[in-house]
């Protein structure tokens, strides 16, 4: 089954003004900037009173402001204030990666699946976007009222959830979306990690019947829950620091099994800037030559920049690497401690040997184990490395000849461009 996994909320860029003793908050946005959402959640999922799984997740969201323009009132969402004037709205690209569960909390994150958005985003906090998008999971949350706020004050908007159940045990095709009542009390000023910060409180209970035909019985009927957060934001640069979150979500199904999503998460905004691309390469390049590794090229892909490492060797049949390959992976981490704001994903590749099923599983296993290098050996935190596996699919030579073979055995480390 497919997990569900909640806790994310998409942050936007938020302005903060002094009117007295109350403060207006509105979001702001430059068109060109970018930034990334880290979001880690601890979820557990049950059938009925069943413990089904446990899992540690990791999502990154990529945020990209296309564009800024004047809100023309009659286009904007149904909201529970009247818009004010002169308003704008933002046009923004989204993409969501996501994590498969990891057992331990020192294992280095799998990558699952990659979401893509595009909507528009105006000053109070209101989304307008396409119902086929699956991210981001939670829209108009959080939104504010266009008057100023006092400490303490207390108000409320509509906010939507969306979820992926397309794979698994629900097997849904259209993005399972649904409304809930959020209610918000602006606490004041509070520190956190050494850096004082607005404090906002949001709490929704949720009590949704879907609506779905009872046919298949595996169709939701009816959605319960509640989520309770705790959102920071930085007054001096308009913009949210961090989140954290508990929240729970109860799916009753047609034919009376009740699935339960329960856990905690958090979230952090990281800027973003560009990747000099031709200059990094250059550096990269010469750094390899300095340090003598064999089998180790450079190229630039369309989400960053790749380390390949060519032929790289492990036991027969294994995961397990050589030592030399250990020391060259050693080498290899000196150079990524030049970058150190860049996440990394870790991408193994096999020639076409065996099974579609084989070469998935060791491209897989053996990109773990480079993943876990890196990350045992302080390179990088745990949020910031992902691993995946794509078998055969993007050789780099051909497998009719043991030089292409060669290529295609091949473990990449891309340095992200976001």
């Amino acid at each position: 089954m497919k997990h569900l996994s909640i806790g994310l909320i998409f942050f936007g860029f938020v302005g903060f003004f002094l009117t007295g003793q109350a403060q207006l908050f509105e979001y702001r946005y430059q068109p060109g900037e970018r930034y990334r959402i880290v979001s880690q959640v601890q979820q557990e999922v049950y059938e009925d009173d069943f413990l089904l799984s446990q899992s540690n997740q990791l999502n990154r969201i990529q945020i990209f402001v296309e564009s800024v323009e004047p809100l023309d009132p009659t286009l904007a969402a149904p909201r529970p204030w009247a818009v004010p004037n002169g308003p704008t709205r933002a046009f923004h690209r989204l993409t969501y990666q996501n994590s498969v569960e990891a057992q331990t909390t020192t294992a280095v994150h799998q990558f699952d699946r990659e979401y893509t958005a595009d909507f528009w985003r105006d000053t109070q906090g209101f989304f307008d976007i396409s119902q086929e998008y699956f991210v981001p999971t939670v829209q108009n949350v959080p939104v504010f009222p266009p008057y100023p706020l006092e400490i303490g004050q207390t108000w409320s908007a509509p906010g939507v959830e969306v979820h992926d159940l397309r794979g698994g045990f629900f097997n849904l095709s259209q993005p399972f979306r649904f409304p809930m009542p959020v209610t918000y009390r602006y606490l004041g000023r509070e520190w956190w990690e050494g850096k004082e910060y607005d404090l906002l409180e949001i709490e929704y209970q949720i009590y949704h019947p879907t609506g779905l035909p009872r046919f298949p019985a595996t169709n939701p009927r009816l959605i319960t829950g509640f989520s309770s957060q705790r959102m920071y934001w930085d007054s001096l640069k308009g913009r949210p620091a961090y989140y954290e979150e508990v929240y729970e979500l109860v799916l009753v199904l047609s034919e009376g099994t009740l699935f339960t999503f329960r856990g905690t998460a958090n979230a952090r905004t990281v800027d973003s800037q560009p990747l000099n691309r031709s200059e990094t390469v250059r550096a990269l390049e010469d750094e390899i030559e300095q340090r003598q590794i064999e089998d180790v090229g450079v190229r630039v892909t369309d989400e960053g920049i790749s380390l390949i490492l060519e032929d790289i060797r492990f036991q027969p049949d294994s995961a397990e690497l050589l030592p030399q390959e250990l020391q060259k992976l050693d080498q290899i981490a000196r150079i990524l401690e030049a970058y150190p704001y860049r996440d990394i994903l870790v991408t193994g590749h096999t020639a076409l040997a065996g099974t579609v099923q084989g070469r998935q599983l060791l491209s897989e296993e053996r990109a773990k184990s480079v993943g876990q290098f890196l990350l045992d050996s302080g390179v990088r935190d745990r949020d910031q490395v992902m691993f995946r596996g794509l078998g055969a699919n993007e050789p780099l030579g051909s497998n009719a000849t043991e030089e292409g073979r060669r290529l295609n055995r091949r473990v990449e480390i891309i340095i992200l461009d976001n």
